[in-house]
């Protein structure tokens, strides 16, 4: 696999607060893609609406351990950096690449589909889809004094 012209740029840097999070994704007819992000203090709603394409992996070690999983120039810097944002757009992965294969260049790029990756402590998803997400993020300390919880 060759990634090495692989870019990621951070979406929304700061926006996610910095923790480590669990997830929760609901793929459905109705909402389209939402990954909830589960944290220590807050939880974080990415709506990523109807989407191509979806790839979920459990990376824990990976992320964590290992030092050539992921060989891209941008991708070691912010490896490097223990992943400083929860969210990027991912641009010339093996994935897209993939996907845009399947579907046809043509229909691909009509769409102007886009990678978005989301790292959280065990987790990589790359979702390809048309839109940037909408991120919305709760303080659960908040929430509780509120009575919404």
């Amino acid at each position: 696999m060759d990634n090495c012209h692989e870019e990621w740029v951070p979406v929304c840097p700061d926006a996610i607060p910095s923790q480590k999070y669990s997830i929760c994704a609901s793929n459905s007819d109705a909402d389209g893609l939402v990954i909830y992000l589960i944290g220590s203090e807050y939880e974080v709603k990415i709506e990523f609406g109807f989407i191509q394409a979806m790839q979920m992996l459990d990376e824990g070690t990976n992320l964590n351990d290992s030092p050539n999983h992921f060989v891209g120039d941008s991708v070691q810097q912010i490896r490097k950096q223990l992943f400083p944002n929860t969210i990027y757009e991912v641009h010339n992965s093996f994935f897209s690449r993939y996907i845009k294969n399947c579907m046809g260049s043509e229909l691909y790029d009509a769409l102007k589909l886009r990678q978005f990756n989301i790292i959280t402590q065990n987790f990589v998803i790359s979702i390809i889809c048309r839109w940037e997400p909408v991120i919305t993020v709760c303080c659960i300390k908040t929430r509780t004094e509120d009575g919404l919880l």
